[in-house]
């Protein structure tokens, strides 16, 4: 069972993580196109890609810091987020060849990226309700 706190740090990153997924999911969906083009753009600007993982790893450290039980569902999904983030960012600026690399050959199977989007959209919806409109168990 959580604490009336875990509870509303939960429902508090649902809300925002939630339509954040689902808002993400839905540009992908809508520009995949120019989503596969940004790769190699985002490619040649190493200091970008150094901001963008310090700044990814940064917010991950705070999600997880402020977010570390494994209760729930969400609680759970939330907290394996933040640690997306934080792996996410800190290879990004370790070691943006490999990321770039592998984000490159993910954008060229459609199939593959989409169904990653896919997942990332019901997640997204998921947390939205939860955050948003699920009562708050007695």
């Amino acid at each position: 069972m959580m604490t009336e706190q875990e509870a509303q740090r939960t429902g508090l990153l649902a809300r925002a993580l939630g339509p954040f997924l689902l808002l993400l999911a839905l540009t992908i969906f809508m520009r995949y196109e120019t989503i596969t083009l940004v790769i190699p753009t985002f490619a040649r600007d190493g200091t970008l890609i150094l901001v963008t993982g310090v700044v990814t790893l940064f917010a991950g450290c705070l999600m997880f810091a402020a977010h570390h039980h494994f209760k729930t569902p969400a609680a759970i999904a939330i907290s394996l987020l933040a640690l997306i983030f934080i792996i996410r960012g800190a290879t990004l600026a370790l070691i943006p060849d490999l990321v770039i690399g592998v984000a490159t050959q993910i954008a060229r199977m459609p199939i593959v990226f989409l169904g990653l989007t896919t997942v990332f959209a019901v997640i997204g919806a998921w947390l939205t309700f939860v955050g948003w409109f699920a009562k708050p168990a007695a």
